[in-house]
């Protein structure tokens, strides 16, 4: 069936061989794993990221980002946000300090500590761009992102809700926050 003309057709079938096996799903593909079945693969791999378990003794969080994105401006891929997405926890045993993880281009954030309105009477709510009527509680806090995740203690034990932009927008985010103009992009949701 097959003449072998030497070491050099023998290489070949060895090649192809090769390509077959390594396109032939040896490895786990964890792009269509469930994610359940990929944080066991990644345990069984030895990957221990702290993205794996986030919530221990000390924080609560969320499975999945909990402060995401609103009016994103995108053109060609490129977010002119500088803003993304970001998982909020909570202290255990401390409801004003929280535990940020993510990013924004230009390496800086700015984290709003905010409450829920439940009514437009309330003093001091305002409308952010997703939807939400909230008040600010307290001075915003910022942080350049040299490790993750960042922690921030607040005075506050009543924020629910919390806005994060990239530090580029907080004069804008001030002044949405304050009423007198529409709030550039940024990232909110609730926090507990």
């Amino acid at each position: 069936m097959f003449k072998f003309k030497g070491t050099q057709t023998l290489g070949a079938i060895f090649i192809v061989g090769a390509i077959f096996l390594s396109t032939s799903g040896c490895a786990p593909n964890l792009a269509t794993q469930n994610p359940a079945d990929r944080k066991a693969t990644l345990a069984s791999l030895g990957l221990h990221s702290a993205a794996l378990n986030e919530d221990d003794a000390n924080w609560r969080c969320p499975h999945s980002d909990n402060v995401t994105l609103r009016d994103s401006i995108s053109l060609g891929g490129f977010d002119f946000t500088a803003n993304g997405s970001f998982k909020v926890c909570v202290g255990r045993n401390d409801d004003a300090k929280f535990r940020v993880r993510g990013t924004t281009s230009s390496g800086s954030l700015c984290v709003y500590p905010l409450q829920v309105c439940y009514s437009r009477q309330s003093s001091n709510c305002v409308a952010t761009n997703g939807g939400a009527l909230v008040r600010l509680l307290e001075t915003p806090q910022c942080a350049v992102v040299s490790r993750a995740p960042l922690e921030f203690q607040f005075n506050s034990r009543n924020a629910n809700y919390m806005v994060i932009v990239d530090i580029n927008f907080t004069n804008d985010m001030n002044r949405c926050l304050s009423g007198s103009s529409a709030c550039p992009p940024h990232s909110e949701g609730f926090v507990q």
